[in-house]
């Protein structure tokens, strides 16, 4: 095992203005686990809690593949995982999957398919979601939808358990190889996370937090679960610790503004 503060998150995503979510909110999971991170945007998104998403500003392909390269040129060998959250569209799917060819460590996709207030973050253009976003499917070490996100790409209701589970098996059979399908918006009473790692079901509950709605829980999720794969914990106890990380962040939210966001407790320095 290795300790937090060794390892290094290289996160890929879109940059929202708040901070509430997106690459801003995986460099703060980082940092709060006490880890270095870098960031490499895919999009300024314009959204707010009460607009949902006004504008997105994609970045060329050329431009994010040689951020990631030199991202990758400065990380340390062995101790660096890789979340990737909103990646816009096909072309840079394809981009990003190609960049990444290579990589042995831990990559956590974390498909950002909409806003929580609404409007899309994702422009498939003609194909299906699946098919646009399968480079990264197969790349990745673990695939993190929510509920709602694996609705869509199952093109199915996905609200219980049980749905969950299959939902989970389906995207396997798609080329996955594992996923965790996070229960945030299961219309169960306790938060009711499933996990498929190698045909190994898993369900992880825990008691849902009360209180208003916050934002970042996914980035924040996803992030803590690459860096904790990366320090060498189990696919189960990886997922654990992921979900124990941002029920303590809820618990400790903060308002900013009209919306509420994770409120990470930052190590004390040396």
């Amino acid at each position: 095992m290795h300790e937090l503060s060794k390892l290094h998150l290289i996160a890929i995503g879109g940059f929202d203005p708040s901070g509430g979510s997106g690459i801003l909110r995986d460099g703060l999971t980082a940092r709060a686990l006490g880890s270095r991170f870098r960031l490499v945007g895919t999009a300024w998104a314009e959204q707010s809690a009460t607009h949902g998403v006004e504008a997105i500003d994609a970045r060329p392909r050329l431009e994010v593949t040689k951020a990631i390269s030199l991202a990758l040129n400065e990380a340390p060998n062995g101790l660096t995982a890789v979340k990737i959250g909103m990646v816009v569209n096909a072309e840079l799917v394809g981009a990003i999957a190609t960049a990444l060819t290579g990589f042995r460590g831990p990559v956590v996709f974390d498909p950002v398919l909409g806003a929580t207030a609404g409007g899309a973050l994702f422009d498939r253009a003609q194909q299906s979601l699946l098919e646009a976003l399968r480079p990264l499917l197969s790349l990745s070490t673990v695939f993190t939808p929510n509920a709602q996100e694996a609705a869509l790409l199952c093109d199915s209701i996905v609200e219980a358990v049980e749905e969950s589970v299959m939902a989970a098996r389906f995207l396997v059979d798609q080329g996955s190889r594992a996923v965790v399908i996070k229960g945030g918006h299961l219309q169960t009473a306790h938060i009711a996370d499933v996990l498929l790692n190698e045909g190994r079901l898993t369900t992880l509950t825990r008691p849902r937090v009360a209180g208003p709605n916050v934002r970042g829980t996914g980035c924040s999720y996803a992030s803590s679960l690459a860096l904790y794969l990366a320090g060498g914990a189990s696919f189960e106890h990886a997922c654990e610790a992921a979900q124990a990380h941002v029920a303590d962040a809820i618990v400790r939210a903060v308002p900013v503004g009209s919306e509420w966001h994770l409120g990470h407790t930052l190590p004390s320095a040396a």
